[in-house]
């Protein structure tokens, strides 16, 4: 799937890479793909990651950076994303970037997720 994904990105959405030698991280981003929210202003990030060898180095700073610029090229005004309730990294990585938790919650067969969002 991800193969796919970052080959050939639907429509509207957008993925960049980092590499050094070989792909040490990525971000996907582009409108929200939530229902009941407003896709002419809403964007999200569907996906980080970054190989654990490469934590520290910047590049999920890169990442993000780039994908705030580019739902800002689109216009939106709102960004939001998903993250695991557990993954403390995660969450202290992204508040320390600005992004907050907006105390809305999903679970699914995966776990329990914690909405978080951005303004653009």
């Amino acid at each position: 799937m991800w193969t796919s994904l970052l080959a050939d990105p639907p429509p509207g959405q957008a993925v960049f890479v980092v590499e050094r030698e070989q792909m040490v991280g990525f971000v996907s981003a582009g409108p929200t793909r939530e229902s009941g929210a407003a896709p002419e202003s809403d964007g999200e990030v569907y996906a980080l990651f970054v190989d654990p060898r490469s934590w520290g180095q910047g590049v999920g700073r890169a990442l993000m950076t780039r994908s705030v610029q580019y739902l800002t090229s689109m216009h939106l005004r709102h960004a939001k994303l998903w993250v695991f309730d557990a993954n403390y990294r995660a969450r202290t990585f992204y508040e320390s970037l600005g992004w907050n938790d907006t105390g809305v919650e999903r679970v699914d067969d995966r776990g329990r997720f914690l909405r978080y969002a951005y303004n653009l």
